[in-house]
């Protein structure tokens, strides 16, 4: 059979129109195989291809722009997809663009899987009807118990009688599908519109627009003809919500093992869904096991990208321990560990680790012939087994720095620090004496796979999304850079300059990326990553969002993030700074009198004989000594290269990246934009309708000490702290001398007033507001501390979380304070 694609696009100048989609026609998702469309006249682009609906019955497709230099951006919101019937002889589709417009952030999983999930029945199907034409729109935030109606001028759509009017089905998504049998009224011009109706009280809502038309075409039969709408004139109010910050490993209930897990999440979804919240956020949950000590707390500091961290399984789920003696010192020890106020990681980590070796040898000939492993495996190959291989020699060699590793006397023809495909196959293969020890990690990654997805189908039929966060860097000893060494830049590591959170800079020790690299596959490593977590969350943060306009880069030889510079960017010639007036600056032999961090200027790490000035400049010594009108000059030179020269550069370099990632998924996209800010920054995220972070102790105006959430956009989040900073409490306390609960809660509720779309609230900051609840000491509860890069990630929640669903009386506060600021 034959499908037609036909969209109405107007193309900006030598710009070409793809089509990309799950078949091998549409190149099976792979940017560099897709379909070019022809350009028709008229704003009119068009494809086609044969599709075989006996042995494939559901394709999904997307379009994208490739612009003259070679830049690629994506339709707004979900793909599209059809299930076509067998009956079915050919398909035409007449789509519209989806633009990334204010209505955009309303098409992701969040609105479709979760706030408005009900009567999604799954994918549209042809052949319905026999001389079919199928009538499509995307109308997002229809209210449960309203029916999206078409109705119009002609008997078909109920000659403009709401009652009569055609009630629209929903399929996959946000999108309403109308079918009818248009043989009576081949060539024949309709009118109709858009509508939605309360079924409980009739009102209606009409379209704000001129009646659309349609020229019925004459359809064959067991033809389907399939025209679509991207965007209606149907009202749009703007909800907004709210939701509660909370690290995995800080919660605690009765039943937790010293460290929150999978299921105790679970019981989060039951307290937030009792106080009126609809999100959660939290920390990374990828597996940073490097250092098998307490060094592993640092969540951003991932040996897998897409690995699940073992410390969060739930030991009951594995099943029930035989062993009835050691099963009691297990009990006993758990009982021990969930005593204790903080996080003991390394005595956690190695008793779960110790439990689950043993269900691993009792239960792992059940779990490895579930139907749903094989999917799980075959699904995730491509990583499962390195990983697992990884993980395996980082336990064997005591150490993750691959870097260091020997041979394993079995296979002397490998050298473990380079990855081979074929040495993980070997050493993974049933008869290798160290398969077993590769697939204990297998068996935990399958059964944290399960926890997390059953985690994320409670919270959906709790009406609560889930945000993760998705890291910036990986680890320098991560199974990523042992397999992928081309992707990343060992010589340079990634951190932040001098800001609100550490005024001598960050250096995280991370790699840093060869995005020069990534592009050649279209990013191909970071969609795998996004496409992996898809699976457990609604929404995620990127971490460090200014990381993909430039990054701030600390060569190897620095311990000292102020000794950074930024990349990509254009370092000055010496005569350029003297040309701006700064002739001491390029006067090397005097700088040489100075000591690093005392310099103005430090060299292009690429670029020899090419300088930046330094972030900290203004305050060393060489500054100093300059006479005053180089110093007014170098002020100038400082502002101009840290805020203005690069704009352009960044904006380009980000727009290009981010758009594959966020085109890779449909979850919702969120930004941490804290920081050293340049225009480029906003403008970028404002285009792309990534979120925004707002927090009131870190306003983004400059020379103000708070920021005013009646002023934060909407397509935002706004916070009362983060796990980097102090918490709300503590704040309050060093900063108006007193934090008592109603002071607390009206600090929330200033923040729950705001504009922003999210408020999003640290557990903390929400517990607060009851003296009697609340932990007696503030500084206890602060997650991080920036300026400390040996901090142990050790706070949990004092209360357990029976307690916490127990709470009626601050429960019932929180509530009325969500439900009252409209939230």
């Amino acid at each position: 059979m034959i499908i037609k694609f036909t969209i109405n696009f107007n193309p900006a100048h030598q710009e070409e129109l793809f089509i990309t989609g799950s078949t091998r026609s549409l190149g099976e998702q792979r940017l560099e195989k897709a379909l070019k469309m022809v350009y028709e006249g008229n704003s009119l682009w068009s494809a086609h291809i044969n599709f075989n609906n006996v042995k494939e019955r559901v394709i999904s497709y997307k379009y994208f722009v490739k612009e003259p230099g070679g830049n690629i951006y994506f339709e707004a919101g979900k793909s599209r997809s059809l299930a076509i019937g067998t009956a079915t002889s050919k398909v035409e589709t007449f789509d519209q663009w989806t633009g990334n417009t204010t209505e955009a952030p309303f098409l992701t999983a969040p609105f479709s899987d979760v706030f408005y999930s009900y009567g999604a029945p799954g994918y549209g199907r042809t052949h319905r009807k026999e001389h079919e034409l199928v009538i499509r729109a995307i109308v997002p935030n229809v209210p449960e118990g309203c029916q999206v109606r078409l109705c119009g001028d002609s008997e078909l759509f109920g000659e403009w009688n709401p009652k009569d009017a055609i009630v629209m089905t929903r399929a996959e998504g946000l999108r309403w599908e109308a079918y009818m049998d248009a043989s009576k009224y081949a060539q024949q011009r309709l009118e109709y519109k858009f509508i939605v109706v309360d079924t409980k009280n009739g009102n209606v809502v009409w379209e704000n627009c001129d009646n659309r038309s349609i020229t019925i075409p004459k359809i064959g039969r067991n033809n389907s003809v399939i025209v679509e709408h991207s965007q209606t004139a149907l009202p749009m109010e703007k909800p907004r919500f709210a939701g509660v910050a909370v690290p995995v490993f800080s919660l605690r209930s009765t039943e937790s093992h010293g460290v929150g897990d999978f299921k105790d999440l679970r019981l989060l979804v039951d307290w937030a869904h009792k106080t009126g919240m609809s999100i959660i956020q939290l920390l990374p949950i990828n597996d940073t096991t490097a250092h098998l000590s307490w060094k592993d707390s640092y969540p951003y500091n991932c040996i897998s990208t897409l690995a699940l961290h073992p410390l969060y399984i739930n030991l009951g789920e594995l099943g029930q321990m035989r062993d009835a003696a050691l099963l009691k010192e297990f009990k006993e020890e758990a009982q021990r560990l969930n005593a204790m106020q903080y996080l003991d990681y390394e005595a956690v980590w190695n008793s779960k680790m110790k439990y689950c070796r043993v269900m691993y040898r009792q239960e792992k000939e059940n779990a490895f012939a579930e139907p749903m492993y094989y999917t799980f495996a075959k699904e995730n190959r491509e990583w499962l087994l390195p990983y697992a291989v990884f993980s395996m020699l980082r336990d064997h060699f005591g150490s993750a720095n691959f870097r260091h590793w020997g041979k394993l006397p079995e296979f002397r023809n490998y050298n473990c620090p380079v990855f081979s495909e074929k040495f993980v196959e070997k050493v993974s293969a049933p008869e290798s004496k160290y398969a077993d020890d590769v697939y204990f990690y297998v068996y935990l990654q399958y059964n944290l796979y399960k926890q997390m997805c059953a985690t994320k189908r409670h919270a959906a039929s709790c009406g609560v999304a889930i945000k993760g966060d998705i890291p910036i860097g990986i680890s320098r000893d991560s199974v990523e850079a042992w397999q992928y060494p081309q992707l990343f830049n060992f010589g340079q590591q990634a951190g932040a300059p001098p800001d609100f959170f550490s005024v001598s800079g960050q250096n995280w020790g991370f790699p840093t990326y060869n995005w020069e690299k990534m592009s050649e596959d279209n990013y191909k490593w970071w969609k795998q990553r996004l496409t992996c977590f898809a699976k457990y969350f609604d929404a995620y943060r990127i971490d460090h969002i200014l990381g993909f306009f430039r990054i701030w880069e600390t060569p190897i030889e620095y311990q000292d993030g102020r000794m950074g510079h930024f990349y990509p960017s254009c370092p000055l010639t010496l005569q350029q700074i003297r040309e701006m007036g700064v002739p001491s600056g390029a006067d090397l032999e005097r700088s040489k009198n100075y000591s690093g961090l005392d310099r103005l200027f430090i060299e292009d790490s690429y670029a020899k004989g090419k300088y930046h000035p330094m972030i900290s400049g203004q305050n060393g010594a060489q500054f100093r000594d300059l006479p005053q009108h180089e110093k007014e000059a170098y002020n100038r030179l400082h502002n101009y290269y840290f805020f203005e020269r690069h704009d352009e550069m960044w904006y380009n370099n980000a727009m290009k990246k981010l758009q594959h990632l966020i085109a890779a998924t449909n979850m919702l996209s969120c930004g941490e934009d804290l920081g050293m800010l340049s225009p480029s920054v906003t403008r970028c995220m404002k285009n792309l309708k990534i979120f925004s972070l707002e927090l009131m102790i870190m306003p983004k105006q400059f020379g103000r000490d708070l920021g005013n959430p009646a002023e934060y956009p909407y397509l935002s989040v706004c916070t009362t702290s983060t796990h980097d900073s102090e918490t709300m409490r503590m704040w309050l306390g060093a900063k108006r001398g007193s934090a008592n609960g109603n002071e607390c809660k009206a600090m929330l509720e200033e923040n729950l007033a705001a504009p922003s779309m999210l408020a999003i609230f640290p557990l903390q900051d929400w517990i607060s507001i009851d003296e009697k609840i609340r932990c007696t000491d503030a500084g206890c509860e602060r997650i991080n501390d920036p300026s400390n890069p040996n901090h142990y990630w050790r706070y949990r929640m004092h209360l357990p979380l029976e307690e916490l669903l127990n709470a009626g009386q601050m429960n019932t506060a929180i509530e009325s304070m969500v439900r009252n600021s409209g939230r």
